[in-house]
């Protein structure tokens, strides 16, 4: 029988929700328990918000060519905006299609996946089936990065896969947009173990922290982006390492 939320594992996690608690501990306390508002949406965010809308839109509807899918991609609101990125997407389903013109959709678009027994969720951004691979991918608007950076939220999202959909996948890929970049890796089983392991460690962590009231910051040079920098640490504009400490 399916459990009800209050039975599973809490808190529930998701590979954001682990990323922000091994940034800075305040900022999850800030964001997941607090639910502290912020007064902005960064540009990096509001830029991957954007260009993912877009690209999922690519593969909508009884569209069957390349050709097709970007005349309605260029009705987009935010076509001419994202013009470098759209026309790299473009050239990348190009480049999967057999002939460059017939539209290759991915089995999975978009989609929930979720771990009852590790109460843990995400939305995969696509999954292509090429013969017996299975290739689950996920989408960077930023600059392209050594694909071992995202290892362990691409090896948690194959273990979600396996337990929540028909597909195993294969192989890890990601795609960053603005550079026209592939990057492509065959999954390890090994690392979905470690995945898995460090929910389970991070659990625990959140839970000590929850109970002694304790968490702490971690002031770096990058909180001058983070969201909750003006509303919750000091040092605006100055950045006072020893005022973000207290």
């Amino acid at each position: 029988a399916t459990m009800t939320d209050g039975e599973l594992p809490q808190p529930k996690l998701t590979k954001s929700r682990v990323g922000t608690w091994e940034d800075c501990r305040y900022k999850y306390k800030l964001n997941y328990i607090d639910n502290a508002q912020t007064e902005t949406t960064s540009e990096a965010l509001q830029r991957g918000i954007e260009i993912h809308e877009m690209l999922e839109e690519f593969y909508e509807g009884e569209v069957e060519t390349i050709n097709e899918a970007t005349t309605r991609l260029a009705q987009h609101p935010h076509a001419e905006k994202y013009a470098t990125d759209i026309k790299n997407f473009i050239n990348f389903n190009k480049r999967l299609s057999p002939d460059g013109k017939t539209l290759m959709k991915p089995a999975l678009i978009e989609e929930r996946i979720f771990s009852e027994e590790l109460h843990v969720s995400g939305y995969l951004d696509a999954l292509w089936v090429d013969g017996d691979n299975e290739i689950l991918l996920d989408y960077k608007t930023g600059k392209s990065k050594d694909i071992e950076n995202y290892s362990f939220g691409m090896h948690l999202y194959t273990y979600l896969c396996r337990v929540d959909t028909d597909f195993d996948p294969t192989h890890i890929a990601i795609y960053f947009v603005k550079e026209d970049d592939l990057r492509v890796e065959e999954v390890s089983q090994k690392k979905i173990i470690n995945a898995i392991r460090k929910i389970h460690k991070v659990r625990e962590e959140i839970n000590d922290a929850k109970e002694d009231d304790k968490f702490s910051k971690n002031p770096k040079y990058g909180c001058k982006w983070c969201d909750y920098h003006k509303t919750h640490c000091k040092g605006v504009g100055k950045w006072k390492v020893d005022e973000l400490e207290k």
